[in-house]
């Protein structure tokens, strides 16, 4: 008789795990709510809500682009090209990513002031930085101190 409710337990246990396993498939699910705060020829502020899963800045880069409201263009992570407005190697002019995210940013690599609050640099690119629910990031085209 223990062998037998034994046996059942564990195949209680087993069916259990595939209901978790197939209900897990949703936890794969990764999506957003993205405003565009501010957008002006060398400044993109973007605000993160409702955040799931493992949502990156590119992903909320690409649902504003799909919406229209911004085109973007980047490679391995960093951000090439807003609206037309490139880098620009020779002026040393680029694109720089700042985060509320004090996790994911870093103040000695540079910061932005915006809407009286101090943003550290992202410590990450587009494509690896995780957005946080109710996170800013501002993407700002700026010359590069020699």
């Amino acid at each position: 008789m223990k062998k037998f409710k034994a046996l059942c337990f564990t195949m209680l246990l087993a069916i259990l795990s595939l209901f978790v396993l197939a209900s897990c498939d949703a936890c794969d699910d990764e999506s957003a709510k993205v405003t565009l705060v501010e957008k002006s020829q060398t400044l993109v502020v973007i605000k993160t809500t409702e955040v799931e899963g493992n949502f990156t800045l590119e992903d909320a880069l690409d649902q504003l682009d799909d919406q229209g409201k911004i085109d973007v263009e980047e490679d391995n992570g960093m951000i090439v090209s807003i609206d037309g407005v490139t880098n620009d190697a020779s002026k040393s002019a680029y694109w720089m990513i700042y985060t509320s995210d004090t996790n994911m940013a870093n103040a000695e690599w540079g910061t932005i002031e915006y809407d009286g609050n101090t943003y550290g640099s992202a410590a990450m690119g587009v494509e690896t930085l995780k957005v946080v629910d109710g996170g800013l990031y501002i993407i700002a085209y700026q010359e590069l101190n020699s």
